[in-house]
């Protein structure tokens, strides 16, 4: 799992300094003065690479929240990180993650305690969609877009609501296409 930093100094925040001591960080360890608990929140967003989860992460960062961006496509990903970082003056970290794979949701998880983070908004925006007829569909394919659409995003409620529950806040936003009406595939 790819795990970087950006920072970007800002005066209203109290660990400025900290934070524009390096503007990256691939290391676990270093995120631990990440977040000053009480100073802003902050959203995890999946899906963060394009689309309307990217979408997503800008509206979040707008509102002044730190963001942890997650996907598949770390490139995309650190690129996203330093606009938001430069553009907003927020805190995003990088998570490459394929979240169709069993553990991915948990991992995040684990790295995110490891760095004693806590995630305020849940938004889970990973999804595929293969569109064409279900019968020249492979079977691989479809489990392919189960194991994300369905499995995938209950993994990420099932590792992270617990803590919002105990910790007695926190919010998730599950985004979902009018596509999910559709009879697709046919």
């Amino acid at each position: 799992m790819v795990t970087k930093i950006r920072r970007k100094s800002t005066p209203n925040k109290p660990n400025s300094a900290a934070a524009g001591a390096a503007a990256t960080s691939s290391s676990a360890p270093a995120a631990a003065n990440w977040v000053v608990p009480g100073v802003r929140p902050v959203a995890l967003i999946t899906g963060a690479s394009s689309g309307i989860g990217e979408a997503l992460a800008q509206q979040f960062s707008a509102a002044r929240y730190d963001v942890i961006l997650v996907a598949r496509s770390a490139d995309k990903l650190e690129q996203l990180a330093e606009t938001l970082a430069d553009r907003y003056g927020v805190t995003a970290l990088t998570l490459a993650a394929d979240l169709s794979v069993p553990g991915a949701a948990q991992a995040l998880l684990s790295e995110l305690v490891a760095m004693q983070l806590h995630v305020d908004v849940l938004v889970n925006c990973a999804g595929v969609l293969e569109q064409g007829a279900f019968a020249e569909m492979s079977a691989a394919s479809q489990q392919q877009m189960i194991a994300l659409n369905i499995a995938g995003l209950t993994a990420m409620l099932s590792s992270f609501v617990p803590g919002m529950v105990a910790r007695g806040r926190g919010r998730v936003l599950n985004v979902a296409s009018i596509a999910a009406f559709q009879p697709i595939p046919t």
